[in-house]
């Protein structure tokens, strides 16, 4: 069973806070972990590549974009896709149960959460990622019952193009992806994932940034290609006003 702060990927980056613990975790491409449990309830949501996750009942798939609860106790497995994956988690404390079961939120049991918690958690990340302080309390508030609310179908097409996208798709592309009108498109986003499009493709792409440039041996213009930026100079421009941190920094952490 492993303990608070402990996944069997690689920490980028971790933060306790509040009786909650936030960590960035990199995961190796087409990588398999063994059957294992966590002390902690936790809240997953993978920002880069997807997995297939099984349980002693079932078997999903994970993808870039959701947000998961996973029950204190709960043992499975997974397997990464050749791409590997990066996940942002928030581990919660007993305390916060309790707080989570008395608006009603069943803590027993796994279950996909909808975007408006994603969303949260997208906003936080961005602090975390430029070394401030993230408030994670934030997104547990959005747990609440009556802060949950079903998107239309067509958003979660969008929301999967601009997962599958290096570059950001023009507005009208993603309008005909959706079958919607524009207006209508941007406004439903911004309401559900509290962001505008641009900024969500940013963050995503900034993960994926951040991934690769793990790899030391990585040259910064093959990773600004991969990741959709015009040239390295605009990578490191965005990591640094993203992260406080050069691409060369980040490396040496």
């Amino acid at each position: 069973m492993l303990r608070a702060g402990e996944f069997l990927g690689q920490p980028v980056r971790s933060q306790e806070q509040d009786g909650l613990t936030l960590t960035l975790y990199e995961y190796a491409a087409s990588c398999s972990l063994p059957l294992h449990g966590h002390e902690n309830a936790y809240l997953s949501f993978p920002l880069t590549g997807e997995y297939e996750e099984r349980t002693a009942s079932s078997a999903r798939t994970c993808a870039a974009g959701r947000a998961l609860f996973h029950p204190s106790g709960e043992t499975h497995r997974d397997t990464f896709s050749r791409a590997g994956a990066m996940i942002f988690s928030i581990e919660i404390g007993g305390p916060w149960l309790e707080r989570m079961r008395d608006v009603g939120f069943a803590t027993g049991d796994r279950r996909e959460l909808p975007p408006a918690v994603f969303a949260h958690a997208r906003r936080e990340l961005g602090r975390f990622l430029r070394n401030e302080r993230p408030d994670g309390v934030d997104v547990i508030a959005a747990l609440h019952p009556l802060s949950i609310s079903l998107p239309p179908p067509w958003l979660e097409r969008v929301r999967q193009a601009l997962h599958d996208s290096s570059v950001l798709p023009p507005l009208a592309t993603l309008a005909r992806t959706a079958g919607v009108h524009e207006v209508h498109l941007a406004r439903t986003f911004r309401a559900v994932h509290r962001c505008t499009i641009g900024d969500y493709f940013r963050t995503i792409r900034l993960a994926r940034a951040v991934a690769l440039l793990r790899d030391a041996r990585r040259p910064l213009a093959e990773v600004a290609l991969a990741c959709g930026f015009s040239d390295q100079s605009h990578l490191c421009r965005e990591v640094k006003r993203a992260t406080g941190a050069t691409p060369a920094q980040l490396r040496r952490r």
